[in-house]
């Protein structure tokens, strides 16, 4: 097929959206990339996390035959006939599979971004590219995104995502690696794509006007990221004699032109083929353990449930059963004579728990193997509630998070790279439209992203400052620097005991002066979960605010005990000295010579809220005090 569609009045050719070839050339066929081993394996991996790794057994575990359709529908339709040879264990779909690579998985997601993981982005140096930054996660949801994100990569081992400006909102999807084909790299050490191609089948449940009911029809889907464009393809019906014949679907492809791929591909973990571009699932190598998890937990359920409904045992001849026939319950007797016997038949205890005994010893070492803590909410409770009491416990899950922070930390950082870089040339690149009258008119495709809230200069309605500061909402700026950094914060919040001996910790500290008093608000910050920059920038203007308020309160104190040298009790301007009246006196100020109406050293100390200074200088006036350090 020729790159060169006519759709409608316009001429479409592949090679303006950034591919030569819409078909990729006659080797290339969509059935090749969804019958490849790749496609399969992936598909058999994220089975085990979707339950349906036993789908494609035919028979139940009694042995009986599934019909045909969904599972879920199909069980309480199961025929009653057993087949007539014997069905193996691991032939038979599993009654009661125990999930357990879905505990995993989910474990793992739950530790790197759960509730109140998500870390803390920043770019330093550049405060406008932070605040866009923080305006792309909040529009674009991508915290919940990256959860999903993280649930692909962690079962299939491999996670494609994908991302556009649509409507003047970002978007962002994940995608399964196994419908991901990476036809050109730009940087293969680094997983950075140039071309991607996505491309699966699904269904639609459509009306049949023929058959007058509806029915389930297959389609082909197809779409395509380059440096150049985002493209998409129109549905092909899918016909299993033809691969199907591509037509760009104009009105959904974009031409963005920023010279970069829109699409980020992450590793779940590492993995130790270099030529492999998938990684692992967080439960690789454990497959066979969860089918026999699966056979073991069934198996155990079928047999005890069984042993609750035990067989009679007559000790009798069969003629006289046939010819006077059974009846049980309280209300009938069993005459059996003097040498019948009549008992219920019940399977030992001790193979029951022999099998639970043996299922508990294969969950422990397959949640060993895999690194996963799933502790007993009474052994959390033994252990402690502090968070370095959870850290003991979580201690061989914590070094496999850390792993996993680190690598999509990496995706989540060139995801947001790309968003800002094309963010700016969006606003360095209006375009140029004509009008019907014939004037070019320039065109700038706007962001919708919520404005930041900037605290500025106060001014009158003269344009003059006022000397007051003010919070407004500002236009959000993509800024110029691309140094993206993450602090993920520690794994378990720290508990009320554990932050109040924090606080004492620190206060020692920063009392003995072994601590600046700004290292410590960021570590106190840290513990709390809060910005320590913010409220570091939040202490120093209240700061500023009280010593106003005391400067105005106050004259010039000149150089009293433990004042700074501005003169005054560590504030600028200092501490005025004699009070000529009664309406001069500070709010609650008890003046001791009330002819005078002079205040004594350790009175105003008192006031500011400052240690007393001991000995005769603390009953000194101002005016004492300062004619003493004078001389």
């Amino acid at each position: 097929m020729s790159n060169v569609m006519q759709m409608g009045a316009n001429l479409v050719i592949g090679s303006s959206f950034g591919i030569d070839n819409t078909t990729l050339g006659p080797d290339f066929r969509a059935r090749t990339l969804i019958d490849s081993e790749r496609y399969k394996l992936l598909d058999r991996k994220a089975a085990y996390y979707s339950c349906t790794q036993h789908d494609s057994k035919k028979h139940d575990f009694d042995g009986r035959p599934i019909p045909d359709g969904n599972p879920l529908l199909g069980q309480p339709n199961l025929a009653s006939v057993q087949t007539d040879w014997y069905v193996p264990l691991r032939s038979r779909r599993p009654s009661a599979p125990y999930r357990l690579a879905r505990v995993i998985v989910d474990s793992f997601t739950n530790l790197v971004f759960g509730y109140q993981r998500w870390p803390t982005i920043r770019v330093p140096g550049d405060s406008d590219a932070e605040e866009f930054v923080r305006a792309l996660v909040d529009e674009s949801g991508l915290r919940t995104l990256m959860i999903r994100a993280r649930t692909i990569g962690g079962s299939t081992g491999s996670v494609g995502i994908s991302w556009r400006f649509y409507m003047g909102k970002p978007v962002v999807q994940a995608h399964q690696p196994r419908s991901i084909y990476i036809h050109e790299w730009e940087d293969i050490d680094r997983l950075i794509p140039a071309h991607v191609i996505e491309i699966y089948k699904f269904s639609r449940n459509e009306w049949d006007p023929q058959k007058q009911k509806f029915v389930i029809n297959w389609y082909w889907f197809r779409r395509d990221w380059t440096k150049k464009a985002d493209i998409a393809y129109k549905e092909v019906r899918f016909d299993q004699a033809t691969d199907p014949e591509w037509q760009i679907d104009e009105e959904k492809s974009h031409v963005h032109g920023d010279g970069f791929c829109h699409f980020v591909w992450i590793q779940n973990l590492p993995t130790e083929n270099p030529e492999s571009i998938d990684g692992n699932a967080d439960y690789e190598g454990l497959y066979e353990n969860f089918d026999s998890i699966d056979l073991l937990h069934s198996t155990l359920i079928r047999g005890t449930t069984l042993n609750l409904d035990p067989t009679l045992v007559l000790k009798l001849d069969p003629d006289i059963i046939e010819r006077t026939g059974l009846r049980k319950g309280t209300d009938n007797a069993l005459v059996v004579g003097q040498t019948g016997d009549a008992h219920y038949m019940e399977l030992q205890g001790s193979s029951v728990q022999a099998g639970t005994q043996l299922f508990a010893k294969m969950r422990e070492s397959t949640l060993k193997v895999a690194q996963c803590v799933v502790p007993d909410p009474n052994q959390i409770g033994a252990a402690g509630t502090s968070s370095v009491a959870l850290k003991v416990v979580y201690a061989p899950m914590l070094g496999k998070a850390d792993i996993l922070r680190e690598q999509y930390e990496k995706g989540v950082a060139e995801l947001l790279v790309q968003m800002l870089n094309s963010a700016r040339n969006i606003a360095d690149n209006p375009t140029i439209e004509e009008q019907e009258n014939g004037e070019m008119i320039e065109q700038r495709y706007v962001l919708d992203l919520p404005p930041r809230l900037e605290r500025q200069d106060e001014v009158d309605a003269m344009g003059e400052p006022t000397g007051q500061k003010e919070d407004v909402f500002v236009d959000q700026s993509p800024g110029k620097s691309n140094h993206i950094t993450f602090d993920w914060g520690e794994y378990f919040m720290p508990t009320a005991q554990d932050q109040q001996q924090t606080a004492t910790t620190l206060t020692q500290f920063v009392g003995s002066q072994l601590l600046s008093q700004e290292s410590g608000a960021d570590l106190a910050a840290r513990v709390v979960r809060i910005d320590p920059r913010a409220e570091w920038d939040r202490i120093q203007r209240e700061k500023k605010e009280k010593e106003s308020q005391q400067s105005s309160m106050f004259g010039d104190a000149g150089g009293m005990p433990g004042a700074d040298p501005g003169g005054g009790f560590g504030i600028k301007g200092g501490m005025g000295g004699r009070v000529g009246d009664e309406a001069e006196l500070p709010p609650g100020a008890s003046p001791r010579n009330e002819g005078t109406k002079t205040l004594r050293v350790n009175e105003v100390r008192a006031m500011l809220g400052l240690p007393l200074v001991e000995g005769g200088e603390g009953e000194m006036t101002l005016d004492e005090y300062k004619a003493r350090t004078a001389t």
